[in-house]
Formats: structure tokens, C-alpha cells, sequence
């Protein structure tokens, strides 16, 4: 694994009454491997208006059910988890511009 992508953890934040006043977000460094995007991944997305997909395998006890990774200063949305071998796991992430 030779690239390095952070995945971002939202959690609301509350003030001393109890309302949410925002939303704090924790970022989390992990290991990574990028994968390729199978053609028709690719095509299906960019019809969908999605001009970019990533996709990172990672260690199944990195991830904690996030919604985001960041990976060069992009933040992409986490739109599917597939699991591959080995407790590894495939992020699939979505950017739009």
C-alpha cells in the first residue's frame, strides 16, 4: 500500500443546551492502495454527472463506516464498500466538482 488517504468522520456538535450548533469533523490517516475503475463504472458515472471516481482498497479495521475520504485535497463521498480478500476492503468515492 503506497498511497495514504484520510477518512473523515462527521459528528454533530452540541452546545451546553443540547442543540446541535454545527458539525465537527475528525480526520483519520490510512494506508491505501488505488484500484482501477471497471469501464462501465466509469461511463455509468459519468452519465450520472460524477466526473471523478476513485477507488482504495484499505485494511476492513481502518474504516469505521465513514461517509468521506480525502485524498489530494479532493474530498470524495464513499458510495459503496465492497469487500475483496483478507479482511481488505475497496472505498469507492465520488468527486464533483
Amino acid at each position: 500500500m503506497n498511497d495514504v488517504i484520510s477518512l473523515i468522520t462527521i459528528e454533530p456538535e452540541i452546545d451546553s443546551i443540547g442543540q446541535e450548533i454545527g458539525s465537527i469533523e475528525t480526520l483519520k490517516e490510512v494506508f491505501a492502495k488505488e484500484k482501477g475503475i471497471a469501464r462501465s463504472e466509469y461511463f455509468e458515472a459519468r452519465q450520472a454527472g460524477i466526473e471523478k471516481i476513485k477507488c482504495f482498497e484499505v485494511r476492513e479495521v481502518d474504516y469505521s463506516d465513514e461517509l468521506y475520504f480525502k485524498y489530494s485535497e479532493k474530498r470524495y463521498h464513499i458510495y459503496r464498500v465492497y469487500p475483496v480478500r483478507n479482511e481488505m476492503i475497496e472505498l469507492y468515492g465520488e468527486y464533483k466538482n
